[in-house]
């Protein structure tokens, strides 16, 4: 995100900024959501808990944001393609992505729901 708002010539000096500028163009439903998307990303990349339950519940909490960050990805590179002419190398999975992210091309930010 910070290299594709770099090309657009926005700042990015810290990433709140570019947070902020994703969220005005659509990509991102609320910089709120990404930041809880990115805390339990790394609660369940970087944990080295032994409490199984807990572990289970920071895996339960990232399956049930799974759709908002496919959504999110989906309109990440749809902006990338519409403001660069950016695009994937090829479109071998486009038709199969598509369906993951429930996105089509030229839509703007989805409700995701946060924990």
């Amino acid at each position: 995100m910070r290299h594709g708002a770099l090309l657009l010539g926005e700042s990015t000096e810290n990433f709140l900024k570019v947070l902020v500028f994703y969220e005005k163009e659509g990509v991102l439903e609320s910089i709120e959501t990404w930041q809880a998307l990115r805390t339990i990303r790394n609660l369940v990349a970087h944990s080295y808990e032994t409490d199984y339950a807990l572990i289970a519940e920071h895996f339960n909490t990232l399956h049930g944001m799974v759709t908002g960050l496919y959504q999110t990805a989906g309109l990440f590179i749809d902006h990338c393609n519409n403001r660069l002419g950016i695009a994937p190398a090829n479109a071998d999975f486009e038709q199969e992505f598509r369906k993951i992210t429930k996105v089509d091309p030229g839509e703007t930010a989805p409700n995701i729901e946060s924990p």
